[in-house]
């Protein structure tokens, strides 16, 4: 362990049942909720310098009833606390963003008198309390860090409470990563230390040259190096990074804490188990360094999508099954290793695994395993990975065996479906048995897989019965023919059967876990941090057609004018509405984006549906409403945020609009486009950073879009000045297409090699999609040759972790729908009916009444149309009614 923890005999009581506002209201102190924090005191002129008080979560409590006295007895009037404990895990682990970590407690002193002598009392009160480094400032000493920020406040300024404390003081200033000195500041703090930090070496340890961080972390970096350990000998080795204070659980143990239990581990078990040696362990910085054999290879999970390639087991030549059953019977063999020597590894998954090019395997990551030789760490350390993480390992019960035993039947569920296993539902053994089967027909297999995945770990099998299993799967795989793949015998669900899951999918809609008390539905926002590699995830209530709320509304419309139930969403369907009238159709804001995706057009086509269904009313007020939703006019042409998408938002509410305003606007929109139209066909949809003249080609972002639009508009009104448009456009997807056995598909630009098979958004299958669309406006066979070219190259039947519109298989889903409707070939229906078979066959219940998707490799319950569930239940409602319900918007 590292570092000193104050305690006493009833501090971890104390800390369970206090939290961060209880010890405000003790001191009977008013204060405000502002983003992550509460704020005492009123905003006022500042001291430039701040102050930052970094604490790790099991000493907060305890610094905070010694720091807030201090800062009421010296009249310290303006100052803030996290939120609480779980924000306080969130911003300590880098989750809340880079820039935020380590700023628990922010302190604004009013001159430098004070700054100076708070930095000398909080620097004698901390002497025995510890936090990880704040990024942005110059540490003074242990927990207490400092910035400028030149922000003079004059009063507080209620705007604020509705604002982030990421948009405030200093966050509203350019920081630097790491801190660097202002230019023309005076440094107050000489007494206590010299602003000048030491130059950055550019050797760890003066013998690890660092040349590709291969993980950024917030806790830490894995990092690639070239190791000099003399002239002679120059190699590359991989080190493991612990950031000083990082990732402090309950008990004080950080980042480094588990690193020294790995480098333990490794030296006890790598002449037994294959695993990378490890040759040093250093410190600087304060930051512990664990130096280790780089194995050249690839993770398990990148060879079995690479074997996979986008298709179940099912699609898989016997060769390459029977390779994925090495590797399998291999892992078994490791996995019994550790056993017979005591050891849990409590984190099996794929990615933990290394397999090199000669197919040697090796096992990486020992952070979470544990001793039941040795009781060793005690307790163990806490989580795991989703899907691979047995429910007693997650609510921190004592390891067993058992808990691998789980491990194993995720690792297992991915082998043989191509899919993480948070994709089934573990809670029922026999309903996971029968998800299974659609993807494996082997009972055998799939029944060990779903008893090593028994929420009850006494009846899940050992390791023998397992791999009794996987050998008899072997030999039958040997006897069969070369090349011989099982087939699908499962059928679609019957009508009634359909009607059933999308009213239940529809009722999960209201789920406790992505609804709000207010009864809106916050989108789900997952970013990656500019600095580090760590998922940043924040909840808020968005207009957004694309991934917020506004798209849920559309979706329960047509439900509504297809019959189904959305009794359970109709109080959240009217509370949203209220919300986005008052936020922001009553008075639009001049910076509300006119954009389809995120802003007013597609709210747009969201009311219009809503009138439509008749879950609104179309009186004045609305149609008012729906004519301010084009009021503005964009500065660009595609689909997105753009003319081309207010246009095909335009063309879906004609039908309730003044015809005379309709025409108007869309004469409007398309002579916009026609006249930017390059003599080539093209338009100047550019990628920002890309290459000169590199023009996207996509549905979304790019030419597609625009054509998508003008296709809209001519069926509509007819005109050869538009068709000529159209076909030239058309003309120009074609020359840039590459060609694979006569069939087209296309790279993301003109300029670009990427190639995208799954996304209808920025892929072939939207651009197959448009073909199809052209073919039955225009009538032109070629167009029909193109498109079903297109599709031909897609995954026969794909399997992908991916479940959204935007991006994956509900997208690819409705272009097949419409190849069938159009073309009316078996070969479509076929196909779309097993996408429909695999939504169906990885139901997750959340109760008998309603249910939902994973819809990517994480467990997050994501309702929006685009990116979450909503877009598979309007695949399925399609599905149904094909002749009433055609793509998302136009």
């Amino acid at each position: 362990m590292t570092g000193l923890i104050l305690s006493n005999p009833g501090s971890k009581a104390k800390e369970k049942s206090i939290d961060c506002k209880d010890i405000l209201d003790r001191h009977h102190l008013t204060y405000r909720e502002i983003g992550h924090y509460y704020r005492v005191g009123e905003a006022r002129p500042i001291f430039g310098w701040i102050f930052h008080l970094s604490i790790i979560r099991s000493q907060l409590i305890q610094f905070l009833e010694i720091i807030i006295p201090i800062l009421l007895q010296k009249k310290v009037s303006y100052f803030e606390i996290v939120r609480g404990k779980e924000t306080a895990k969130f911003m300590l682990d880098g989750n809340l963003g880079y820039a935020l970590i380590g700023k628990l407690i922010c302190v604004y002193p009013k001159d430098q008198l004070e700054a100076i002598y708070l930095a000398k009392t909080i620097i004698e009160i901390g002497v025995h309390f510890r936090g990880p480094a704040v990024p942005t400032d110059l540490q003074l000493n242990n927990i207490l860090y400092t910035c400028y920020s030149p922000i003079r406040l004059l009063e507080f300024d209620a705007q604020l409470e509705n604002q982030s404390h990421q948009n405030n003081l200093e966050e509203e200033n350019e920081f630097t990563i790491p801190f660097s000195f202002p230019k023309n500041v005076h440094w107050p703090f000489a007494e206590i230390k010299s602003p000048i930090d030491k130059p950055l070496k550019k050797l760890l340890n003066n013998l690890y040259k660092p040349i590709k961080v291969i993980k950024p972390d917030a806790k830490g970096r894995v990092i690639k190096c070239l190791y000099f350990k003399n002239i002679l000998s120059i190699k590359s080795c991989i080190i493991k990074e612990g950031k000083y204070n990082m990732w402090s659980d309950a008990l004080g143990r950080d980042i480094q804490d588990r690193i020294l239990w790995q480098s333990e581990l490794y030296n006890r078990l790598g002449n037994k188990i294959p695993m990378p040696r490890v040759f040093d362990k250093f410190k600087e910085n304060d930051d512990l360094y664990l130096a280790m054999e780089f194995i050249k290879g690839s993770s398990l999970e990148e060879r079995i999508n690479s074997i996979h390639l986008g298709n179940g087991w099912v699609n898989i030549i016997n060769k390459n099954k029977l390779l994925l059953i090495q590797y399998l019977i291999r892992i078994l063999d490791v996995v019994d290793k550790l056993h017979m020597l005591g050891i849990v590894h409590r984190d099996i998954t794929p990615t933990n695994f290394i397999l090199t090019q000669k197919n040697e395997l090796f096992l990486i990551d020992m952070e979470l395993a544990y001793s039941l030789n040795d009781n060793k760490p005690s307790p163990a350390f806490k989580l795991g990975t989703f899907g691979y993480m047995s429910s007693e390992q997650y609510l921190g019960q004592e390891p067993s065996f058992k808990e691998d035993i789980f491990g194993l039947g995720g690792l297992m569920a991915f082998l043989f479906t191509g899919l993480p296993p948070v994709k089934f539902d573990t809670n029922n053994v026999e309903v996971l048995k029968e998800q299974l089967h659609f993807f494996c027909p082997c009972q055998e297999i799939t029944h060990a897989i779903a008893n090593c995945l028994n929420t009850i770990p006494q009846k899940r099998p050992n390791i023998a019965e397992i791999r009794e299993v996987v050998n008899n799967c072997q030999l039958d795989l040997k006897k069969a023919s070369k090349n011989d793949k099982a087939k699908s015998i499962t059928s679609p669900p019957t009508p009634e059967q359909l009607r059933n899951l999308i009213n239940k999918a529809i009722a999960g809609l209201t789920d406790a876990e992505v609804f709000t008390k207010q009864h809106l539905w916050p989108s789900l926002s997952i970013q990656k941090d500019k600095f580090i590699g760590n998922e940043q995830v924040e909840l808020n209530l968005s207009p957004s057609l694309y991934s917020g709320m506004t798209g849920i509304l559309l979706i329960l419309a047509q439900a509504k004018k297809l019959n189904y139930d959305i009794e359970d969403s109709i109080e959240g369907y009217y509370a949203s509405w209220e919300f986005l009238q008052d936020s922001f159709l009553k008075s639009p804001s001049p910076d509300f984006t006119p954009s389809l995706y995120d802003g007013a057009a597609g709210i747009g086509i969201a009311l219009q549906e809503g009138i439509t269904s008749g879950l609104l009313k179309n009186n004045k007020e609305n149609i008012e409403y729906l004519k301010n939703c084009f009021s503005n006019i964009s500065e660009t042409l595609e689909m997105c945020s753009g003319i081309a998408g207010q246009g095909s938002a335009l063309i879906a509410s004609s039908h309730i609009l003044d015809s005379n305003f309709v025409n108007i606007l869309l004469e409007k929109y398309t002579d916009i486009i026609l006249n930017n139209q390059y003599t080539d066909g093209s338009w100047n949809v550019i990628r920002a950073s890309g290459k000169r003249n590199e023009k996207i080609i996509g549905l979304s972002h790019g030419v597609a879009g625009i054509i998508n639009f003008l296709l809209s508009h001519y069926s509509l009104f007819p005109s050869n000045h538009i068709k000529e448009s159209i076909q030239k456009a058309l003309n120009w997807l074609i020359t840039n297409a590459n060609k694979k056995h006569g069939n087209y598909y296309w790279p993301l630009t003109n300029k670009s090699k990427s190639i995208n098979y799954l996304s209808y958004s920025i892929g072939v299958p939207g651009i197959a999609a448009l073909f199809i669309k052209a073919y039955d406006i225009l009538k032109e066979p070629l167009y029909k040759k193109v498109s079903e070219g297109a599709l031909q190259l897609l995954p026969n039947f794909p399997v992908n972790a991916d479940y959204s519109q935007a991006f994956g298989l509900a997208g690819i889903g409705e272009v097949y729908l419409e190849a069938y409707r159009i073309f009316q070939s078996p070969e479509w229906k076929q196909k779309t009916d097993f996408i429909l078979n695999l939504f169906e066959s990885t139901t997750l219940t959340n109760s008998n009444t309603s249910c939902y998707w994973s819809m990517n490799s994480t467990p997050n319950k994501l309702t929006s149309l685009m990116t979450g569930n909503c877009g598979i239940i309007h695949f399925l409602m399609r599905y149904q009614n094909p002749q009433f319900l055609g793509f998302p918007f136009g």
